[in-house]
């Protein structure tokens, strides 16, 4: 090493390695017109040990450790003389972000003024040439790579089904993210050095940016190519700005800001943002209903894949050498709005937002009570975890309920060509973006059942669209449930909860419909007229429930029947004080369940093979009859029963069996003014229990 290399060792006394390491980093990440290439691969670098003889150099991971181990004789030609040794090395693992490197304390005699003894004098000056003492904990070698963890776990074969099973791998790659709290530490601290503006945002649920196809044909959010974590890509988040932009004319702003190839560069650069913490969570997709044809068919088929719950991250904006700091503040305003309609994969069924604030011209807000089994995700109730599943209200759910409900209707009024056609226009399909958009926040209480209140936002572009959605909603939280035994009300059986309830709060009209025959038909007209206003009704098919051995879409047409079962007396779920004790007795079950249950030529196929699956279901089979019960007033309870294939005989026998004073709403009586509007129950079909 020459001369002056070893005399410039001593330029900086007062300066550790590590802050100069850190100066060195920071001044060319300045450099214009952009970084050299090199300071990509060491951005991120720390320094591990320097002595006489060598300087060590950590990287958080070992691709980074090897992307910058290819270019090492330029890295060494650029490093501050200071630092300059005869080896370089580069290892790794992550150094906590409190080290500090100091050189090690030399003890030197002074004498007293009478030269009668000395004392000694501990000098912790920072000399660079000596050999330094890294104060720091031990490096931390238990940090795994998410991403390497996806690439290198061998699949698990289930030769029963003949499928791979992709769920362990995902789940490795989670439990190393959760080891990965040390690289968000230092990837936050970071961001801060070098960005001059930073947003913390926090999302209340889950958010799937990326939605890459990588290997196995999985769908994966995005991982850092160098760290192996998950993160958001400040591609992704320009992207989302823009949109915002330009939907909000300020489409030439964000072209000044963001820079075009036509005017060069822009006045702000956004940096990539990494979560604060481990976040990276399994979750699944399960759709029940498929299109196969001419019909859709009920085959639930579960896909595992990665999201990030509930994640925090730290996004940092710089302004360009023609920014201003108003630049910077305009765009965290933009950003801030953007993130509230969303980011990433599947925000119209709620993943990916910030706030649940309406963002579209035609919108409802609704306020919703559910009493639930619970509703699941990736880690339902199964013998493997003793029927101890991990509960999680999922808003994709409530979007999979109208979704329902919308073929449940239109395969009445179109032919499955015009219905499909009309579904991806609203709902949405892959590469297409729906026209209604479902927002919900909530809160949960309360154990067995679980209660939860919220908030459903509904949103569309088109005001027929919202009014179709509308009356949807108003459908579904009259005649079913949500999630795990939504075809049935709240109730106790066998040993276990059942069923769901859920409604509608509020003072909006025909949030609870009466128990009459006038109100239901005017509602059930309005919405066939709903649809009929988006698409003129066409040649429908005569779909049936069941066909050819296999169980399709349920479909209200003139084999369908829906009827109003009065139930004076029957208990609303705030009124049940335990479900074990309470919840198997008939003010529970309602009337409707109580026929359902009582007779093997109803009630499903249960594990001792007894019940008809051609009426109340089986394990595998969806019920043909739905009973949903319903409290619009004190004395004016009742249940809705809607059966599908009503013509099937065992299925007629159930409707003949329904009390006399039921009240059938569908087929509609046209014209309705003339239908017998003001019938009422005559008597009281359950009596009050003192329980």
């Amino acid at each position: 090493m020459n001369s002056r290399n070893r005399n410039d060792r001593n330029a900086n006394p007062s300066k550790s390695p590590q802050m100069i390491w850190q100066e060195f980093l920071a001044n060319m990440s300045k450099q214009k017109p952009q970084p050299p290439a090199i300071y990509v691969l060491i951005q991120d670098s720390q320094i591990a040990e320097i002595n006489k003889d060598c300087l060590k150099i950590i990287f958080s991971t070992e691709e980074a450790r090897v992307a910058a181990k290819s270019k090492l004789g330029a890295i060494k030609i650029r490093i501050p003389s200071e630092l300059q040794r005869d080896r370089l090395e580069f290892v790794t693992g992550v150094a906590p972000l409190s080290e500090t490197i100091q050189p090690a304390a030399r003890t030197i005699t002074t004498k007293n003024p009478d030269n009668s003894s000395s004392r000694p004098i501990s000098n912790q000056s920072p000399i660079i040439n000596q050999r330094p003492v890294i104060t720091q904990r031990p490096i931390i070698h238990q940090i795994q790579n998410p991403l390497t963890k996806l690439l290198v776990t061998p699949f698990e074969y289930d030769n029963r089904n003949n499928v791979e099973l992709v769920q362990p791998v995902l789940q490795s790659a989670v439990e190393a993210e959760k080891t990965c709290q040390p690289i968000y530490d230092l990837l936050a601290k970071r961001t801060k050095q070098l960005a001059q503006s930073t947003l913390e945002i926090k999302f209340p649920w889950r958010v799937r940016v990326g939605g890459v196809r990588g290997f196995r044909d999985l769908l994966l959010p995005a991982f850092h190519p160098v760290y192996g974590i998950p993160y958001f890509p400040a591609s992704s988040l320009k992207g989302v700005i823009n949109a915002w932009a330009r939907n909000n004319g300020y489409e030439s702003e964000a072209d000044e800001l963001f820079g075009t190839l036509k005017k060069g560069m822009g006045k702000v650069q956004i940096l990539d943002a990494f979560p604060t913490k481990p976040c990276l969570s399994m979750d699944m997709a399960n759709p029940q209903w498929h299109w196969r044809g001419q019909q859709v068919e009920y085959k639930p088929e579960p896909h595992a894949l990665l999201t990030l719950m509930e994640p925090e991250i730290v996004i940092g904006l710089s302004p360009t050498s023609r920014g201003t700091q108003n630049d910077i503040e305009t765009v965290k305003k933009w950003l801030e709005n953007a993130l509230k309609i969303g980011i990433g994969s599947r925000v119209s069924a709620g993943y990916g937002r910030t706030e649940i604030t309406h963002n579209l011209p035609h919108f409802q807000e609704y306020k919703f009570t559910l009493w639930s089994q619970g509703i699941y995700g990736a880690n339902p109730p199964s013998g493997g975890n003793n029927w101890r599943g991990e509960t999680e209200f999922r808003p994709v759910a409530f979007r999979g309920v109208l979704r329902y409900w919308f073929r449940v209707v239109a395969l009445g009024l179109y032919s499955p060509e015009s219905c499909q056609k009309l579904e991806q226009q609203l709902f949405g399909a892959l590469g297409q973006e729906g026209s209604i958009c479902l927002g919900m926040n909530w809160d949960k209480s309360g154990d067995n059942p679980l209660e939860i209140t919220g908030k459903i936002l509904l949103e569309s572009k088109s005001p027929e669209h919202l009014t179709l959605a509308k009356n949807l909603l108003i459908l579904a939280s009259h005649l079913g449930g949500v999630g795990r035994g939504s075809r049935r009300p709240l109730h106790y059986n066998s040993g276990r909860l059942r069923g769901c309830h859920w409604e509608l709060d509020g003072n909006l009209d025909k949030n609870i419909l009466s128990l009459s025959k006038e109100p239901w038909q005017v509602f059930l007209q309005e919405l066939i007229n709903s649809f009929k206003i988006v698409h003129p009704s066409g040649n429908p098919s005569s779909c049936q429930p069941y066909n050819k051995g296999t169980r399709c879409q349920d479909v209200l047409n003139q084999n369908a029947v829906i009827t109003l079962v009065p139930s004076p007396g029957l208990k609303h779920p705030r009124q049940v004080n335990s479900y074990q004790s309470q919840g198997n007795q008939p003010d529970v079950r309602g009337e409707a369940l109580e026929i359902l249950y009582g007779s093997d030529k109803f009630k499903g196929v249960n594990r001792d093979r007894r019940g008809n699956e051609k009426v109340g279901g089986s394990l595998a089979i969806p019920s043909y009859v739905l009973i949903k019960s319903n409290y619009p007033g004190a004395d004016s309870e009742y249940q809705t029963v809607t059966i599908f294939g009503a013509d099937f005989r065992d299925r007629t026998a159930f409707k003949d069996a329904l009390p006399e004073d039921s009240i059938q709403v569908w087929p509609l009586s046209l014209p309705v003014a003339q239908s017998n509007a003001s019938e009422k129950p005559s008597k009281p079909i359950l009596k009050k229990r003192n329980n």
